[in-house]
């Protein structure tokens, strides 16, 4: 029995997918012909290792009907096709998202589990290289969270939503399930943590984490120079890692730390001197202090250290005070007494009087 055959005879769609893999090397060097969907995969690989990425695109295009999953047992080799089409179109950087978003339509409607989640991944990729991580939302779906790349993409969109206890979960989920993104993963995780204030001294560092260290030093040390000089020497890195617009989000923790810092630290400072020494603008720092992020006042442009001065803590003692006399004779109940026939009378008579 010749190797195709025994990958169509195979008794499930996982067992073929793993006969495929362990022998697609030798697949690829031989003369395979016939009409049939395997056949068809292994000569859009073979182009690809041609570089003939275009005409690739354009024999999957034609054969859409044969991608659109009626057929279920068919589920796991249109998983491989649409895959070699999506690589195609990178090389090229020519994505044709309507076209995967169509076939995920109409596979996701016949059941085909792995194209779907082959599709979901794609539609997802392209959407988070194009920045449109709004309509990326709408790809988020639960029914693939055991899949390590969909978890990582998911994330990502979480991430740069601003739910960052949400990503951090999908990121660790991601490292859990498999090892093949942990390098990517990792970067990702690293900087949610920043992003969260939750990077402790036991987190594990390692040499492709280099400039994100750095920038975690910055941020405990509340020093926004430093921060910027590293974002700049390590620019070119950030863009690769798809994470630059991430970590210029740590500015704002540096502000934060060194307001925080500020309030331990003065008990009385000017705002003028806090803009230029820490450069931290006046509003900004007003706004943290009526937002009572941290404890003091603002007076004639100065900031005072602690809840309230104690002369305005007297004078709304002596306030609270009065106020209690007042309360406690108006409250005054008239004096009880005792009922018999003289009181009696006597009230009778004030009252006719």
């Amino acid at each position: 029995m010749d190797t195709l055959t025994q990958i169509l005879k195979a008794p499930d769609q996982q067992t073929k997918c793993n006969l495929l893999s362990q022998h697609l090397p030798a697949l690829l060097t031989a003369d395979i012909k016939g009409d049939s969907l395997i056949a068809f995969l292994l000569k859009i690989l073979k182009m690809q290792q041609r570089e003939e990425h275009a005409e690739c695109i354009k024999k999957i295009t034609k054969n859409q009907n044969n991608l659109s999953g009626v057929r279920r047992e068919n589920d796991w080799v249109v998983s491989y096709i649409v895959r070699a089409c999506f690589i195609s179109m990178k090389k090229l950087n020519d994505y044709d998202l309507r076209l995967f978003c169509n076939l995920l339509i109409t596979n996701r409607k016949y059941g085909n589990a792995k194209t779907s989640l082959a599709l979901n991944n794609i539609v997802l990729k392209i959407l988070i290289e194009k920045k449109m991580f709004w309509y990326a939302r709408n790809y988020l779906n639960d029914e693939y969270c055991d899949d390590s790349k969909y978890n990582l993409y998911k994330g990502i969109v979480r991430c740069v939503s601003m739910e960052y206890e949400d990503a951090l979960r999908s990121f660790r989920l991601a490292m859990a399930l498999s090892d093949r993104y942990t390098s990517k993963v990792r970067k990702y995780e690293c900087v949610t943590l920043m992003l969260l204030g939750r990077m402790d001294k036991s987190y594990r560092w390692c040499k492709s984490l280099c400039a994100y260290k750095e920038a975690c030093d910055a941020v405990k040390m509340g020093d926004r120079k430093k921060l910027g000089r590293v974002i700049e020497e390590y620019k070119s890195a950030f863009w690769e890692d798809k994470t630059f617009f991430l970590v210029c989000r740590l500015h704002h923790l540096i502000v934060q730390e060194g307001i925080r810092k500020i309030s331990l630290v003065y008990t009385r400072i000017s705002l003028q001197d806090v803009q230029e020494k820490y450069g931290i603008a006046e509003e900004l720092f007003t706004r943290y202090v009526k937002d009572r992020k941290i404890r003091g006042i603002v007076q004639n442009g100065v900031y005072i250290s602690g809840s309230v001065p104690p002369l305005r803590r007297t004078l709304r003692l002596l306030d609270t005070l009065r106020l209690n006399e007042k309360c406690s004779e108006r409250m005054r109940y008239p004096r009880i007494k005792k009922i018999n026939y003289e009181n009696y009378v006597k009230n009778g008579e004030g009252r006719s009087k």
